[in-house]
C-alpha cells in the first residue's frame, strides 16, 4: 500500500508541476508582440529550467494575404498555434495536448484579440466567398490534419480525414469538397483540391482557387509510408494524388 501511495503522490505533483508550468508559460507568452519572440523561446534558458526536452516549430507556413500560421510544441504535451502578419503576432492559442490520443485538452488565448480575429475571418471570406465562423478558425487552427492515404509500416494506413475526402469523393460530394477547399486549414483546402480534381468536375471558381493555392504552395502535414512531415510542398501532394 505504501508503494502504491507514493505512486500516487508523484503522480499528483507532476501534474500540479505540469499545470504550474503551463500558466507559468501562458502568463510569459502573453506579452509577446512578435514572432521573433517565440523564436527565440525554442531556445531559452526559460526552456531549459522548465526541463523541456523538445521544443520546435511543427510548422511557419504562409497562409494567404500575407499571414502565417505557426506552431511550437514542448515536449509533446503544450501547442502554441498562432498567426502572425509581418513578423507581428495577430492572435493565438496555448493549449495542453494528450500525445497518446492526439487530442487537445484545453485552450486558453493567449491574449485578447477579438477584432484581430474578426478581420482575418472577413478576409478570408471575402478571398473565397465562405461564410466560416470563429468556431470554424478555432478548430482548425488547433487541429492535428494529416493529409495521407497509404501511411505506416503496413502502408494501410489512412488518415481520418483522407478517409472522409475518399466518401465524399465516392459519393460526388461536391458540396462538401469545395467547404474543403475553402477552409482556414491548408490541409482541408489540400484534400478538397485532391478530391475535386479526382472526380473531374472542377468549375472555374474552384479552378480559380486552385491555382491560387498552387502559388501559395505552402507545407502540409502528410505521411507517406513511415514517414511523417511537416514540409511537403501542396503542389507535390497534388501531383502525386490527384493524376
Amino acid at each position: 500500500m505504501r508503494i502504491t501511495l507514493t505512486f500516487l503522490f508523484i503522480i499528483i505533483i507532476n501534474a500540479a508541476n505540469a499545470q504550474l508550468k503551463f500558466e507559468e508559460l501562458k502568463q510569459k507568452i502573453s506579452t509577446y508582440e512578435t514572432v521573433q519572440e517565440f523564436d527565440s523561446l525554442i531556445t531559452s534558458k526559460y526552456m531549459k529550467d522548465m526541463n523541456a526536452l523538445l521544443v520546435y516549430y511543427e510548422f511557419k507556413r504562409p497562409v494567404d494575404s500575407g499571414y502565417q500560421q505557426n506552431r511550437i510544441t514542448i515536449d509533446d504535451y503544450i501547442k502554441i498555434n498562432f498567426i502572425s502578419k509581418n513578423g507581428k503576432l495577430m492572435f493565438g492559442w496555448i493549449s495542453k495536448f494528450d500525445s497518446n490520443n492526439k487530442k487537445i485538452k484545453h485552450t486558453e488565448e493567449i491574449k485578447p484579440a477579438e477584432n484581430k480575429i474578426k478581420a482575418y475571418i472577413k478576409i478570408h471570406n471575402s478571398l473565397y466567398n465562405s461564410e466560416l465562423t470563429e468556431k470554424d478558425l478555432k478548430t482548425q487552427i488547433l487541429a492535428e490534419y494529416v493529409v495521407g492515404f497509404g501511411c505506416g509500416y503496413s502502408g494501410n494506413y489512412i488518415s481520418e480525414e483522407s478517409s472522409k475526402m475518399m466518401k465524399y469523393v465516392k459519393r460526388k460530394d461536391i458540396s462538401n469538397l469545395h467547404d474543403w477547399l475553402t477552409a482556414f486549414s491548408p490541409e482541408l483546402q489540400t484534400l478538397g483540391a485532391i478530391g475535386l480534381m479526382q472526380l473531374g468536375e472542377i468549375n472555374e471558381t474552384q479552378s480559380q482557387i486552385i491555382k491560387g493555392l498552387k502559388t501559395r504552395n505552402t507545407t502540409i502535414s502528410n505521411c507517406m509510408g513511415c514517414t511523417y512531415s511537416n514540409d511537403t510542398e501542396f503542389k507535390k501532394l497534388i501531383k502525386i494524388y490527384s493524376e
